[in-house]
This record gives C-alpha cells, sequence and structure tokens, in this order.
C-alpha cells in the first residue's frame, strides 16, 4: 500500500488519546514486581500485602533508583519471570550501591550464576564502583548523565531517568519497538540505525511530562502481555483504535466485501487480525548460531574413609566467553571426536598441566567413563559437550588455577556447566547401584 511518512507518525490528537489511554490500563492491570513502586491509582484499587510491602520498600528514592538499574540490567535479553528469583537474592546480597561496590568480583560472578550474558555482572560491579567513586553513591537523575555509566546504555538511562526520577525520558526496548512498529505499521528492519532512531522519535513523543515512568512501562507491559510476538490479543488491546496494523486488515476485509468476493471454500478458518499483525515488525532472518564443541572432564576425589566428595575446578582466563568464570577441566576442540578414547587421551594430556605435580603420579582411579553429549545455547554460540566422569582417590592436588570444592553453589560457574554435572551424577549414581 503506498503512503507517505506521515502515516507512520501520531498527531497530537493520538498522542493525547494513547497516553490516556495506556495509563488508564496500566493503572490496572499492572504486574505486581519486586523492583516496581506501583502507581498511586493502582493502590488505590488493590488491597495486597505484597504490593505495600513493595510500595513502602521502594519509597526511598535511592532505593528505587537502584533497584530500576539492577532490574534493568537483568532484564536485558532475559525473561521477567526467571529475573525475579535472582533479583531478590541479588538484593539480599547487595542491598546498596555501597555493598556491591566493596564486593569480591568473584561473589558478585556467584550471585549472577546460571542468569547468562555474564559480562552485565562485572559492569554492574564496576557501574557500583564508579558510583561510590565520583557520584556519592548515588544514581545521576538524568538520561544524560546515567548514560556515563559503565554499561548503561540508551534505554536504560532512559528507564531509569523516568521511572527512579520523572524524567520525560523515552525508552525503547524490543517490546518497545514491537507495539510501536504495529501501531504506526512500521514494516522495517528495526535494527537499521535510522529506524531505530524513529522509535525513538515516536516514543519521545508519546511520552508523557507527568508520569514519564509508568508511561514508559505501560508500553513495556503492553508488549510483554498483550501485543506478544506470536500470538497478540488485538481485542484486549487499549490502544487498538490507533493501530494502523489492526486498522490495515479491517481494510482488507472491507474491501473484499465491497468487492463481492465469496468467502474461500477451502480454507477450514479465516485468519483473523492477530494473525496479520504479527507481520509487523519486519522478521529479519536469524544467523546461524556457531557451533564449538568442547570436551569436559568431570573429577571426583572420593575418600573412602570420609565418605566425602571433592570435585575440581579451573578458573577461565579472563575477558571473552564466561570470562574468570568456574568449570570442570575443558578443552575446545575444532571437531567432535567420532571415539570416547580421543576423549581420554587429549585430557590426559592435558590434565597434568592444571597441577602442580602430575595427577597420574598421585591418584588412583577407580572409575572412568563416558557421560554423554549435550547442548548449551549462548546468543551466537551452541556449544555441545561431551562429558566424561572420573572417581579417584589420592591427593587434592594443587594447581594456580584450581580448586576443589565440595558443592558448586559458591562459585560462578555456567549453567552450562551445571548441566553437566547433573547429567554426570545421574549416570554415576545408576552405575553403583548396579555395582
Amino acid at each position: 500500500m503506498d503512503h507517505s511518512i506521515y502515516y507512520h507518525k501520531f498527531n497530537s490528537e493520538e498522542i493525547d488519546s494513547i497516553r490516556n489511554d495506556m495509563l488508564e490500563w496500566y493503572d490496572t492491570v499492572q504486574r505486581v514486581l519486586p523492583w516496581r513502586k506501583p502507581s498511586v491509582k493502582y493502590m488505590n484499587i488493590c488491597s495486597d500485602d505484597e504490593v505495600d510491602q513493595y510500595s513502602e520498600k521502594l519509597s526511598n528514592l535511592d532505593v528505587h533508583a537502584y533497584s530500576v538499574l539492577v532490574s534493568e540490567i537483568m532484564l536485558q535479553q532475559t525473561r521477567v519471570d526467571t529475573v525475579i528469583d535472582y533479583f531478590q537474592r541479588w538484593m539480599e546480597i547487595f542491598p546498596t550501591i555501597e555493598d556491591l561496590a566493596e564486593a569480591d568480583i568473584e561473589d558478585v560472578r556467584a550471585a549472577w550464576a546460571g542468569l547468562g550474558y555474564y559480562r552485565r555482572a562485572t559492569y554492574l560491579h564496576e557501574c557500583a564502583k564508579q558510583l561510590v567513586e565520583g557520584y556519592n553513591s548515588k544514581l545521576p537523575q538524568t538520561a544524560k548523565e546515567l548514560l556515563k555509566l559503565r554499561g548503561v546504555g540508551r534505554y536504560t538511562s532512559g528507564a531509569i531517568a523516568s521511572i527512579a526520577f520523572g524524567e520525560k525520558s523515552a525508552a525503547v526496548d524490543g517490546n518497545v519497538i514491537r507495539v510501536l512498529s504495529r501501531v504506526r505499521a512500521i514494516s522495517a528492519e528495526a535494527k537499521k540505525s535510522n529506524i531505530v532512531d524513529f522509535y525513538w522519535k515516536l516514543a519521545s513523543d508519546l511520552v508523557p511530562p507527568d508520569r514519564p515512568g509508568d508511561f514508559n512501562q505501560s508500553l513495556m507491559e503492553l508488549g510483554a502481555t498483550v501485543c506478544s510476538v506470536r500470538n497478540p490479543s488485538c481485542t484486549n488491546c487499549p490502544i487498538s483504535d490507533y493501530c494502523n496494523a489492526y486498522k490495515e486488515v479491517s481494510l482488507i476485509s472491507d474491501r473484499q466485501l465491497e468487492k463481492g468476493v465469496k468467502p474461500c471454500t477451502l480454507c477450514t478458518e479465516s485468519r483473523g487480525p492477530a494473525e496479520q499483525v504479527v507481520m509487523y515488525p519486519l522478521k529479519i532472518k536469524k544467523k546461524q548460531k556457531k557451533i564449538m564443541n568442547t570436551i569436559v572432564t568431570i573429577i571426583e576425589n572420593y575418600s573412602s574413609e570420609t565418605q566425602e566428595s571433592k570435585f575440581v575446578v579451573v578458573k577461565r582466563p579472563e575477558g571473552g566467553l564466561l570470562g574468570s568464570f568456574w568449570e570442570f577441566p575443558s578443552i575446545d576442540i575444532t571437531k567432535a571426536f567420532d571415539k570416547y578414547r580421543q576423549h581420554k587421551n587429549k585430557m590426559d594430556g592435558f590434565l597434568p598441566s592444571l597441577f602442580d605435580l602430575n595427577p597420574f603420579d598421585h591418584w588412583l582411579i577407580s572409575d572412568r567413563f563416558k557421560v554423554g553429549t549435550l547442548e548449551h545455547l549462548f546468543t551466537h554460540i551452541k556449544q555441545i559437550l561431551s562429558i566424561e566422569y572420573i572417581t579417584v582417590e589420592g591427593d587434592l592436588l594443587s594447581g594456580s588455577r584450581v580448586q576443589w570444592i565440595s558443592t558448586i553453589e559458591d562459585l560462578p560457574i555456567s549453567t552450562g556447566m551445571k548441566k553437566c554435572l547433573a547429567l554426570a551424577l545421574k549416570k554415576r549414581n545408576s552405575r553403583r547401584r548396579e555395582k
């Protein structure tokens, strides 16, 4: 359909109506989240202990701002239901900016372990130090100043400034882009710089001078709960009257009726508006994930006297994928091995490099077996982990990058490694029951 650029812009009447309708909707349906300060109108209609608790806790401006910072960093590329437990645990361990700044980076990484995108934890730690050293342990109150902080980008600065401090700033994330692309029927690649700028201009036009934080959260909430990726609930959308994508479907239907086109007799059901609306934003073909093959050896040092077990873990180098995290002895290989013997030979050559003494001169190997393989996904990488398990008796040998642990709970260890251990222990226990 031919159209001008004005088809994608809001007029003043639409802006006023969308502001009012979105805030009215948000005041009745907003989710109760531990980092979210409930709106005043929502508090008036909802009598709930949890709502009262969050409202009282977040009434302190500094606490609220810090909570928004932590939650927004955690929510990058991560679902809300996953973040909730991590956020609550984080705030118990590091309740203030000062606590986070003074914490050991190992403890910070341990609190983040399993949440993914681990560089965010390092940035958050560095940001806290920056705030203590240069900002008297307080977050700046403008998006412009917030952008100077480590790990804080355009979206996060706008979210903090508007939600915590009431600045009229836009906050454009994936949910907001999806909403705006449908409301204005923008069929363009959302990651192109000129398109990104256009979304920010649209969002900035919509943000009201009063309640900017609530409005930004209402757009995010709409994208997360109503205007979803695959199954939007258009009939429950508070701004469907202003949605060009929704109108386009109605126009097509009306034209078909006007022309007297008979309904299709081949299809068992007709497509509804929601199924057409999902055409926006324009789908971009995702790049195929890079394959990374990794062999993993889990070593259990078992004491028959105490009947206690310890596992050896190795610290990864700083920087790069999972930098400074702990893992079981692992080697990345260019091509997956065909035979388990190749895994054993490769690892037998590698293990002595981890310890001060050759482990095979000091250990009695009581069991060694192939566990199997599993996949672990990163943003652009599919890691295929081939796992073996060794049970030894002997000295707990030392090394510059290794330590022996009884549990993985207190160290920053990736989800992939946790899955390896779970699978290995299941097979180990099965083998021991059979003996």
